[in-house]
């Protein structure tokens, strides 16, 4: 039976349960036995409505964009985040290449592949989005400065 546990290490290279919950599951494995462990860093909930909020900005700020998910999933593309599929055409023999934006769903993918995301994100907001409007660059300015709630 899988048993999660969620644990921070140290700058000495110890591990240590990060909360109670994990403590008491530590406490139930048997001494002395191997024990397997897939480790993986958890998605920060913060970094994900922080995606969100980036978004709407662009969203309320841009005519290019309807919704927020129709700028999420501009940046992803423009990040590079996405499936490429070859489906067949219209006519006979052709083929046509389409891109998919990649899911951001916490089971899909890790948080420093995200957190990566997020920052060319950043990129792409300062490089493409920044000449659309000014009401935009004023937006965009102000949530990346800290001035707008994130």
């Amino acid at each position: 039976m899988a048993v999660e546990v969620f644990f921070t290490r140290d700058l000495a290279g110890n591990l240590k349960a990060a909360d109670d919950a994990s403590l008491e599951a530590i406490k139930e494995l048997k001494p002395d036995r191997t024990y397997r462990a897939d480790v993986v860093m958890p998605r920060n909930p913060k970094r994900l409505r922080w995606w969100w909020k980036l978004a709407s900005i662009v969203a309320d700020n841009s005519e290019h964009y309807p919704s927020q998910k129709a700028v999420s999933d501009m940046l992803k593309l423009k990040c590079g985040h996405f499936e490429t599929l070859v489906i067949p055409g219209k006519e006979a023999g052709s083929w046509v290449t389409t891109y998919v934006p990649g899911s951001i769903a916490f089971g899909s993918m890790s948080e420093p592949d995200f957190k990566q995301l997020c920052n060319d994100a950043v990129r792409v907001c300062a490089e493409v989005l920044d000449c659309q409007s000014d009401e935009l660059h004023e937006a965009l300015h102000d949530f990346f400065t800290g001035r707008a709630a994130a």
